[in-house]
């Protein structure tokens, strides 16, 4: 005779989603927090980039004054100097993009780590900062310039670029 045993069934739980739970008001804050941090990072290096001044002490050189013209100081002295020495005048891009990050936070989009729509959006950014510095460096290449080192407009990422490919 056989035992008359029934396989033990699992409960079934409702699965929680992250759409159909509300947020609750300190992941909200929180949001608005990250957001507003990346703001202020965000005017902080438009301030260094637009301030910037080739007569401050920074990474790429130093000078015998001790005023710095930079409305930020020592730190958006070097910031800015740092930027400018390896993208050129392309590092505007990072002031733009990170808006655009600060501006997706705030109207709360949700975003999908690791989906390939926004790995495709991240190389896409990265590929315009490139091609920005690349038609900058090769525009600019014999015109005076003002940013460190005189690496024409596309900076040292660029002059290293081009002395592989040329």
């Amino acid at each position: 005779m056989k035992p008359n045993i029934r396989p033990i069934k699992k409960p079934t739980y409702a699965k929680r989603n992250r759409e159909t739970i509300l947020p609750s008001r300190l992941a909200l804050i929180l949001n608005d927090a990250i957001a507003i941090i990346i703001f202020a990072v965000c005017v902080m290096l438009a301030i260094a980039l637009f301030t910037h001044s080739i007569n401050d002490n920074c990474w790429s050189k130093t000078v015998n004054v001790n005023i710095v013209h930079n409305k930020l100081g020592t730190i958006g002295a070097y910031i800015s100097d740092i930027l400018f020495y390896i993208l050129g005048f392309s590092a505007w891009w990072l002031v733009l993009g990170g808006f655009y990050l600060g501006y997706n936070k705030i109207n709360r989009r949700k975003i999908q780590v690791g989906s390939l729509f926004n790995i495709a959006r991240i190389l896409g950014f990265c590929v315009l900062v490139i091609a920005s510095s690349s038609f900058e460096y090769i525009m600019m290449y014999h015109q005076p310039s003002t940013l460190p080192d005189g690496f024409g407009g596309g900076g040292v990422l660029l002059f290293l670029i081009m002395d592989v490919i040329l």
